[in-house]
């Protein structure tokens, strides 16, 4: 064989490598390329919606709302996701981040006489909305 064969097949074997490192390499990039519908987050919005009454059923103004989340199955535990105040008409109502696995919440309001914790399954329309009377 003379120079220019081998330089001849020395040419076609690097263009068959490299084609099928491209064809490799976009089949890759293919399978690794996320798709544009798909959407994950660990945390969701959860829209909460409070009206609190004390026993002579008046609004509950001023008195504090807290949002509990579970941190073990007993409900033993559990760490605060959001605190704030009713207005005067004894409602609370704001946007609450939760973790996207939360199943249930507690809230807990600051009147005394009536029944003032209840904890709750959250629902899929991503609203939670409780009456203290």
């Amino acid at each position: 064989m003379n120079t220019s064969t081998l330089i001849r097949i020395a040419a076609a074997l690097l263009l068959a490598a490299t084609l099928s490192n491209t064809q490799a390499a976009s089949a890759l990039q293919e399978l690794a390329a996320a798709d544009a519908s798909f959407k994950y987050s660990a945390e969701r919005d959860l829209w909460v919606q409070i009206s609190a009454y004390d026993r002579e059923g008046a609004p509950a103004d001023l008195r504090t709302v807290e949002i509990l989340e579970a941190l073990n199955a007993d409900g033993n535990e559990t760490r605060v996701l959001e605190r704030g105040l009713t207005d005067a008409t004894g409602s609370f109502e704001r946007k609450v981040r939760v973790p996207a696995a939360t199943k249930q919440l507690t809230v807990r309001v600051g009147v005394l006489g009536i029944t003032n914790t209840v904890t709750m399954n959250l629902d899929a329309g991503g609203t939670l909305t409780h009456t203290f009377e």
